[in-house]
Parts: structure tokens; C-alpha cells; sequence
């Protein structure tokens, strides 16, 4: 019993860790704001000495929150960018406000970062701050969900016209030239019906854009469990396409033709791969899903795409000694899986994570220990680790405590 208690409650933290014209126009959940100036945000030197990189990955850049700016859960603090080697360290957000990073917008006179700042508990505001200039301006107000603690997170797609946010009554999509909102996934009785069962349904959350740019990724939350949904943002009455089974996270393949997926409530998981256009599922590890007492309980943790035909995962091992957490790539034509990485960290409740470098052939790792007292309460992040795929080297980058959001392609 404390076994599965240890897996629903790790497989929880670990999703929370890890956010043209069609659609039918939704009452405003938006208020304008005037537009303020940064104040000084400018660029400071980490302490940290700077890790040994080749020139063609040092310039990769990571958005990260920094040590002692957690916020809640991984996903709100004070955004900072940098390169992998950490040079170039330039704050991003005020440093009294807590922020989500929703995404960065290249223009020919300028580059603009879109987040969420929190105003307070039940009010979230999304704002726009040109990187030339340092101006910010809020371009609406958010209501925070009602049933649930997650804040309000969104995504800006590939090309920066339109961008998708959850909040309190569902999932809207915002078209930046002309500020147009409607609505594409509503949390009612209709949009948001549970499995059946007793489940209730906490609402949309976590929407990710597709790579191509016309299908939306989200997070349905249930009282116990959650899962995934699909659903073209652009269509006047938008199929909601469920992924099965029910899991707690997914993601994106570059094509936007397949997702992988994982974490079923209250039991071991495999790692799911559904393509379109009927996105059924196939079990990569159905291995992963067979509980021995006398072996320790696998559990994947993250899944993320290094190129259309390999998927990395990290597996973790937890409630046994040593603890071991693995980086893995599933060839999905030949249904290979070869080991990359291994560490023996007291991670926290399967929370280590993995997020892909541009160049496909290098990850970053990262996770967060349990308190020595209070094993079940999130602390500050580990440091985030470079893994390189083909020879498993690892290098630590960043400082302790730093958090990564996001790996920004270098520009020429």
C-alpha cells in the first residue's frame, strides 16, 4: 500500500513539473493594462565556473528560474537566459514578481518575451517585454483555476502569431496582431466529462502547441488521475481527441504526427507512442507496467523527442538502495532501447526530467531531492546537468538550484 501511495503521489509532482480565425469567439477573461517599463533588468555574471563545451553547444541557450526563486512547483520564479556555458546571464522578469515563461517571438526590429506574471492568488496577468527595448506591457488578465493549485501556464506557437493559455474557465487562444480570444476547451459538464466513475474533472490545463502550429496538447485533470486530450484550435467545433491510456504527461514529435506519453494513475507505466491520424496508442516498455515486489518499481518521469524516430526518457527507480535513475532512447522504428546515462541521486519522488538540445544529440537533466525531514515536500532543484546522448558524458551547467524552462535554438 505505501508503495502505490509513493507512486501516486510521485507521479502527481512529476506532472506538475513538468505548460487564423476559426473557434467561436468566448466572453473576455481579459483586462488591458497600460504599459510600464522594465526597470533594471541587466545582464550579471554567474559565480559558477563555467563548464568545458564545444563551441556549437555552449551557444545553445537555456531559459531557467534561479536558485531560491523555485516558485511554485518548478513552474513560477524569476526567468533568467543564458548559454549552456552560462555566459551571457541576462534577467528576464522583475525581481519581486513571479513568473511562467510562455515563449520567445523573433521579429525583424525585435525579440519578445511572452509570460505570466502572478499579481496574487487568484489573479495572473500576461505580459509582453521587448528584449531591445526593455519595455513590458500587460496584454491581459488571467483568473486562476478554481479546482485546482496549478497556475495559469501558456504557449506561444512556433511563429508568434497566436498564443494558448489555461485559466480558470478552460483553454483560450489569443491572436497577438489583432488581440482576438475565443475559446477551444471549456471546463463544463460537456468539455470536460471524466472517465466513468465518480472522477470529477478539474479542467484544461497545460496546452502545447504542435511544432507545425495547428494542433493544441493539454492536460485534463481528474480527483484521481488525469490524462490528454488533442484538439485543432481552429475548427469551428473541435473534436476532442483522447489519448489513451489515461496518462500525466506528454509531448510533441518534431512532425507533429506522433505524441509519446506515460504515467498512469496508481500504476506503473510504460511509454505510449500514438501517431495520427488515429493516434492509437502502442506500448513501447510494456515491461515497465509489471509489478514484482522483489524488484524495484520503474517509473518513467519525462519523455521528449531528440528527432522523428528517437524518443528520450528518463526511468527511475524509487523506495529502494541505492536509488537509480536512468537516461534511455527508444528507437521506435527498430524498437531498440539503449541506456545513455546513469545516476545514483536521492531524486524526489520521481521528479528528474529531461528537455532536448536543438541539436538533437545532447540533453539536460534535472530533478529535486527530498528534505532530509520531510521527504514528501518539494525542495530547490539539484543542478541541471548536459548529457550527451552518443557517448553519456555528463557536465554540469548552471548553478545548484537553477531550474531549466526551456532550450532556445542558438541564432546565426
Amino acid at each position: 500500500m505505501a508503495r502505490r501511495a509513493t507512486l501516486i503521489i510521485g507521479l502527481t509532482v512529476a506532472a506538475i513539473l513538468l505548460g487564423a480565425c476559426g473557434g467561436t469567439a468566448a466572453p473576455p477573461v481579459s483586462t488591458p493594462f497600460p504599459t510600464v517599463t522594465a526597470g533594471a533588468l541587466t545582464p550579471s555574471r554567474s559565480p559558477s565556473p563555467a563548464p568545458t563545451l564545444s563551441p556549437a553547444v555552449a551557444k545553445q541557450r537555456v531559459v531557467f528560474l534561479r536558485p531560491g526563486r523555485l516558485g511554485i512547483l518548478g513552474s513560477y520564479g524569476v526567468l533568467y537566459v543564458s548559454r549552456l556555458d552560462g555566459s551571457g546571464l541576462t534577467q528576464l522578469t522583475p525581481s519581486n514578481q513571479k513568473a511562467s515563461f510562455v515563449g520567445i517571438a523573433h521579429q525583424k526590429s525585435a525579440s519578445l518575451l511572452y509570460y505570466i506574471a502572478r499579481i496574487d492568488g487568484k489573479t495572473y496577468a500576461l505580459r509582453k517585454r521587448d528584449l531591445t527595448s526593455d519595455e513590458i506591457t500587460t496584454i491581459l488578465r488571467i483568473g486562476a483555476p478554481r479546482k485546482s493549485d496549478r497556475p495559469p501556464t501558456g504557449s506561444l506557437r512556433h511563429d508568434g502569431k497566436f498564443l494558448a493559455f489555461h485559466h480558470h474557465d478552460g483553454i483560450d487562444v489569443i491572436r497577438l496582431d489583432t488581440g482576438r480570444i475565443w475559446r477551444v476547451l471549456t471546463n463544463d459538464e460537456r468539455g470536460c466529462e471524466g472517465p466513468p466513475g465518480p472522477a470529477h474533472c478539474f479542467g484544461f490545463f497545460g496546452p502545447q502547441w504542435s511544432p507545425d502550429g495547428r494542433l493544441l496538447l493539454a492536460q485534463r485533470i481528474f480527483y484521481e488521475g488525469g490524462d490528454h486530450v488533442i484538439v485543432d484550435p481552429f475548427s469551428e467545433a473541435p473534436d476532442i481527441i483522447d489519448l489513451d491510456p489515461a496518462t500525466f504527461a506528454a509531448a510533441w514529435s518534431p512532425s507533429s504526427h506522433a505524441v509519446c506519453h506515460f504515467g498512469m494513475y496508481a500504476a506503473p507505466s510504460g511509454l505510449y507512442l500514438s501517431s495520427g491520424p488515429e493516434w492509437q496508442p502502442r506500448n513501447l516498455l510494456p515491461d515497465y507496467e509489471i509489478e514484482d515486489p522483489d524488484r524495484p518499481l520503474r517509473s518513467l518521469t519525462a519523455c521528449a523527442w531528440l528527432d522523428e524516430w528517437r524518443i528520450v526518457f528518463s526511468s527511475s527507480s524509487n523506495g529502494f538502495r541505492p536509488p537509480r535513475s536512468q537516461i534511455k532512447v527508444s528507437d521506435v522504428r527498430t524498437g531498440r532501447i539503449s541506456s545513455t546515462a546513469t545516476f545514483h541521486d536521492n531524486e524526489q519522488l520521481f521528479t528528474r526530467g529531461v528537455l532536448v538540445v536543438p541539436d538533437g544529440e545532447f540533453v539536460i537533466t534535472q530533478f529535486v531531492p527530498p528534505k532530509p525531514d520531510r521527504p514528501d515536500e518539494v525542495t530547490e532543484p539539484n543542478r541541471p546537468v548536459l548529457v550527451n546522448i552518443s557517448t553519456g558524458n555528463t557536465t554540469p551547467i548552471l548553478q545548484p538550484g537553477d531550474w531549466v524552462v526551456a532550450v532556445i535554438a542558438a541564432t546565426p
